[in-house]
């Protein structure tokens, strides 16, 4: 890491510079998530949670959008990383949510399998 005296201005200017360096990449998976929602809307369950993945693009690109603000108005840095926060938040409840019904169809299969072998073992 780059030694920097504490000022604002040279803290300020290398995070817009990191910014800018990553701005392709956050735009390329909004747009690539916008369209895996698109996607998923089209099927018939898909569309129950489709919206999901549109809307963390949206949020994506907005981040994207605000770098670009931010190389004439530094104060869009902030716009910035509430975006990120908001995206990061949804991408996290995400994830939880995704973890208990994992775990819940594993105690589902496991249940049902046990009560399988037991059915099997009365028919010997």
């Amino acid at each position: 890491m780059t030694n920097y005296d504490n000022s604002h201005k040279d803290i300020t200017d290398h995070i817009l510079y990191i910014a800018n360096e990553a701005r392709p990449w956050i735009k390329f998976l909004g747009v690539m998530s916008v369209i895996s929602g698109v996607l998923l809307c089209v099927s018939c369950y898909g569309i129950i949670i489709g919206w999901l993945p549109i809307w963390l693009g949206v949020v994506l690109l907005q981040a994207g959008n605000s770098i670009n603000n931010a190389n004439h108005d530094k104060q869009q840095l902030i716009v910035l990383m509430q975006k990120l926060k908001t995206y990061f938040l949804i991408n996290g409840i995400l994830m939880i949510i995704y973890i208990v019904f994992a775990v819940l169809i594993v105690f589902v299969l496991i249940g049902s399998g046990l009560s399988v072998l037991n059915s099997l073992k009365h028919y010997r």
